[in-house]
């Protein structure tokens, strides 16, 4: 597999430096030794309260092409489009189109009796005990959000009552996407560009549906091998999204001064849910929670060789966004010593 590293930065190291343009060196460095020994290929972009402190791309778009990435390579985002969805449900529940506490069986009338009792608020928690789609053979090449409902109207009975655990499904985000489609009517690329993404400035996201809209500079998936294993689905809500570094920091920051919805809605998002037992369960709307740091918000993104990865501090604005297009990736470990160094230097 060839490797290049294609640099962005900006700043010229030139006699003394600031402290924020140190911690720029400090950060590429250990990006590049990550790239370098092969275990990033992608974007990144680190950013604080003071403004973007590393905005770079390391490696191949394309191996087979010989084509390099850059800042504006869109990449597959996995599970990461699961905060996209939530905020889909939160702007129509603001518009008064829907409660959190609808059923499903509102959307899905003919949907076995247990839909009577998954509300929305279950689905967009992951306790709602409809088994993955990955698990129950309806994730195929080119299957599309009515295929998933189609498999799911004939599921007998859910894993649990719901309420009662946590337990992670895409299917159930698949249906939040297609309850937006039933209330918009409209398709849910269309919906996301009108109300999210075209709100915020994200010129290069797309909801990769069976319209199968333009992707602006994509790069593909590669294995650890420098095998092709690019993104084969249409399906939308638990995932489908492309987008780049550039336009998740717009959407970071879109988040923060709470431009698309209130407030009181977003904090909604960021709480823990309370299941049935009394106990906690640490995934909000869209957003996986830190039990030990309520201002900490992130999530991670895998399928097929994409990798990705969004952490915000709500308090002080600062985000991590890592993007990958290749399986053999040591992101944990990059995360890890990148989360070190600034705190180091905050």
């Amino acid at each position: 597999m060839r490797s290049i590293a294609v640099f962005t930065i900006s700043i010229l190291f030139l006699g003394a430096c600031t402290p924020k343009e140190t911690l720029t060196s400090q950060l590429h460095k250990m990006v590049e030794k990550y790239h370098n020994e092969g275990f990033y290929n992608g974007t990144i972009l680190i950013a604080d309260s003071t403004g973007t402190l590393l905005k770079e791309a390391y490696g191949m778009a394309d191996f087979d092409a010989n084509k390099p990435l850059d800042i504006t390579s869109t990449f597959y985002m996995a599970s990461v489009s699961k905060q996209f969805t939530a905020m889909a449900i939160m702007l129509l529940k603001e518009d008064g189109k829907l409660t959190f506490d609808d059923t499903l069986s509102t959307y899905f009338p003919t949907f076995p009796p247990w839909a009577d009792s998954v509300t929305i608020r279950n689905l967009l928690t992951h306790t709602s005990g409809i088994p993955d789609y990955y698990d129950i053979g309806a994730a195929v090449p080119g299957f599309t959000n009515s295929d998933v409902v189609n498999v799911v109207e004939r599921i007998d009975s859910l894993h649990f009552a719901p309420g009662n655990k946590y337990e992670y499904s895409n299917t159930a985000y698949v249906l939040l996407s297609s309850i937006v489609q039933q209330i918009s009517s409209k398709g849910f690329n269309e919906f996301m560009q009108q109300n999210v993404f075209g709100s915020v400035g994200m010129v290069s996201t797309v909801a990769y549906d069976e319209t199968m809209p333009e992707r602006t500079n994509p790069c593909k998936g590669f294995d650890a091998n420098g095998k092709e294993d690019d993104y084969p689905y249409f399906t939308t809500g638990g995932g489908g999204l492309y987008s780049n570094v550039e336009d998740m920091y717009k959407w970071h920051q879109a988040l923060q001064n709470y431009q698309l919805v209130s407030q009181a809605t977003m904090e909604e998002a960021y709480k823990p849910m309370i299941l049935n037992d009394g106990s906690t369960s640490w995934y909000g709307f869209g957003w996986m929670l830190d039990k030990e740091n309520p201002n900490k918000v992130l999530h991670t993104g895998t399928l097929t060789s994409f990798r990705t990865y969004i952490e915000r501090n709500l308090s002080n604005g600062q985000v991590i966004i890592m993007l990958n297009n290749v399986g053999k990736t040591k992101r944990d470990e990059l995360l890890t010593e990148i989360k070190t160094l600034m705190n180091v230097n905050h």
